[in-house]
């Protein structure tokens, strides 16, 4: 169903904080409008994203929401939680946030059609992360 035509993760080390990039980019059998809609939906993303463990959209600030992250690595229980705002989105095209918040990062997701049942992802986010001897790699 859907396939990944290409991941990247970069590190840019050197001294602490160092900058974590990754790019995925992935063809899959929806429309554009369909995929498009399941991100914009930020509180269900948990459902289909596990390492995302919730989202909380603020009920008073739609544009701005609540973030958890956890997942098991290097014999660890990882967790980061940040507040993001939502940039304005372009519909079936685009959408981007950046955290304000907690662990700093921004990213974005672009939406090609490909034909009238699918459609190309562009996923690209960057974490700014603090290492110490207790903290976790990502």
């Amino acid at each position: 169903m859907d396939m990944v035509t290409r991941r990247e993760t970069r590190f840019l080390l050197g001294s602490s904080p160092f900058l974590l990039q990754s790019w995925v980019k992935m063809e899959i059998d929806v429309p554009v409008g369909v995929a498009y809609n399941l991100y914009s939906d930020r509180e269900s993303i948990p459902r289909w994203m596990p390492i995302i463990s919730s989202v909380k959209v603020l009920k008073d600030k739609p544009d701005l929401s609540r973030w958890s992250l956890k997942y098991e690595g290097l014999g660890q229980n990882i967790e980061y939680s940040w507040l993001a705002r939502n940039m304005q989105p372009t519909p079936n095209q685009k959408i981007h946030w950046r955290s304000l918040e907690g662990v700093p990062n921004r990213g974005a997701i672009r939406f090609f059609r490909k034909g009238p049942s699918s459609c190309l992802l562009e996923v690209s986010s960057h974490i700014l992360h603090q290492f110490n001897s207790s903290s976790p790699l990502v």
